[in-house]
């Protein structure tokens, strides 16, 4: 498990165990897993983030590979215009 989605967990966990203890109200742990969630939906979008910016550097990165993102588009319109010819 990452690291940091390990550390959401144990935070969840402690949270969980502080109420079954009776050492926090219900009100102030859900204010605590409000907190925990906030967390985990920027995690969540870092990551989305991420994996959009490394997806685009191999699209982009035409030196290398000769497929930028046009190139892959064009090459998706022939191929799309191809399908529809052989179809009629």
């Amino acid at each position: 498990m990452h690291p940091d989605l390990q550390s959401i967990l144990q935070k969840i966990q402690y949270i969980k165990a502080k109420f079954k203890d009776h050492l926090v109200k219900e009100d102030d742990a859900n204010e605590e897993l409000d907190t925990v969630e906030d967390e985990l939906n920027k995690l969540d979008q870092q990551r989305s983030k991420e994996q959009k910016r490394d997806l685009d550097a191999v699209f982009s990165n035409t030196k290398d590979t000769n497929m930028g993102t046009g190139t892959l588009i064009k090459e998706a319109v022939v191929e799309k215009h191809r399908f529809g010819s052989m179809n009629h």
